[in-house]
């Protein structure tokens, strides 16, 4: 593989990372992960699938045949998909995370258990967690009680299906 096309990768890469973060820095956008999803593969996959047909010699204007553009895209999109995998984990509030910057942070490093216990139960972990739920259409509130969507429960359904094929105990995370 040529360096040029692992370069242009890895700059296709950086450039819609860059990206990601402008938009995020201005306002998280609604649907973010769809969002996010449109901005790492949607775009670049109609940009290069566009390159690749070679329309209007943009193939050519960037130097690339059209088998190093697939090549690049494929190294964008495996490194996009690396990066889509890990971003629940960013974006989300982790627990075991948050509870060693709670102590790292406290004067001399050190936090009694019911200090811990106390500052933790202020934080916002679950109702975050519901709040994402509602706002991607997951969950439905009615009044005090919340209902599954039809689509969280196909996606329920697949996670089940994937845990059995696994051998896991249904339930549990």
């Amino acid at each position: 593989m040529d360096t040029t096309v692992i370069l242009s990768g890895l700059l296709l890469f950086a450039a819609c990372i860059a990206l990601h973060i402008a938009i995020w820095r201005w306002g998280v956008p609604w649907l973010s992960s769809f969002m996010l999803i449109l901005l790492l593969v949607g775009i670049p996959l109609l940009a290069g699938l566009g390159v690749m047909a070679d329309v209007a010699g943009a193939g050519r204007f960037l130097g690339l045949s059209a088998l190093e553009a697939a090549e690049v895209l494929l190294l964008h999109l495996s490194l996009a998909g690396a990066y889509l995998a890990g971003y629940p984990a960013v974006r989300a509030v982790s627990p075991s995370l948050d509870i060693l910057v709670m102590i790292s942070s406290a004067p001399g490093g050190n936090l009694p258990r019911e200090e811990l216990l106390r500052r933790y139960a202020e934080k916002r972990v679950v109702t975050a967690r519901i709040d994402d739920l509602v706002e991607y259409r997951l969950l439905v509130r009615e009044q005090e009680l919340f209902t599954v969507s039809p689509l969280a429960r196909w996606i329920v359904g697949l996670f089940g299906l994937y845990r059995r094929m696994l051998g896991l105990p249904a339930g549990g995370g």
